[in-house]
């Protein structure tokens, strides 16, 4: 190593230096860019189209909400992120904690995934059926549960694909509406709001919303004045 010794000061900075810029700039490339993103009164609110297998390239959060109902089961369209990435053991971890009642959630640690926590909410009814105010209050149960551990940003996994899976029961346009609506309440109080979608369809869906969020940004501000969100009627 007598070799290093005897290199110019100027070398032994530089080399260091470049390599540490071309490995944040790979680390830059390498992340995902959302296929939509609005700065909402600070809140960075954004749409990722990913298929599972590049779930790990999404901007890191506090926490990973997927919903289910009361037994801890994830459905087809989470199950691709969890289950591929966690080798099933979170979603073991999940059902043990269960059952869940409607409109609560809960969680455990996450390792191999681009969040701290994994937060499994529940908006069915006791009939397992859904619709906005249910939907409402999972949300709701799975941010508590967010707050609880302290967390200021999210990735939300798009639901609309387990609602769909066994026959077409909602439009992505409505599904979508449904799901943003339910998270807008928090605009303003997260520093990331983050929706992981696998379909290009629902992606557009989102991203009309978003738009039209951005374009209505004085609406949140006049909200946000208001004080925080209250607890979605029982």
């Amino acid at each position: 190593m007598g070799w290093l010794a005897e290199l110019p000061p100027i070398v032994k900075i530089g080399v260091p230096l470049l390599l540490l810029v071309l490995g944040g700039g790979a680390a830059y490339f390498l992340r995902l860019r959302p296929f939509a993103m609005e700065d909402l009164l600070g809140t960075e609110f954004s749409i990722f189209l990913v298929p599972s297998w590049s779930m790990r390239r999404v901007p890191r959060a506090d926490s990973l909400i997927v919903f289910s109902d009361e037994t801890g089961w994830l459905g087809h369209g989470s199950a691709k992120y969890v289950k591929d990435r966690a080798q099933y053991i979170v979603e073991n971890a999940i059902r043990s904690l269960a059952p869940i009642a409607p409109g609560w959630a809960v969680s455990t640690e996450l390792k191999w995934m681009p969040a701290k926590r994994l937060i499994v909410a529940n908006p069915y009814d006791e009939r397992k059926i859904t619709g906005r105010e249910e939907f409402q209050r999972g949300v709701y149960g799975a941010m508590r549960e967010h707050r609880k551990h302290h967390g200021s940003s999210v990735i939300v996994v798009d639901p609309v694909d387990d609602w769909n899976y066994f026959e077409p029961r909602i439009l992505p346009e409505e599904g979508a509406r449904i799901v943003m609506d339910s998270f807008s309440k928090y605009i303003g109080k997260q520093k990331a709001i983050r929706v992981v979608v696998s379909n290009r369809k629902h992606a557009e869906a989102y991203a009309a919303i978003l738009n039209e969020y951005s374009e209505n940004r004085w609406k949140f501000a006049r909200k946000r004045r208001k004080g925080q969100p209250q607890a979605p009627a029982a």
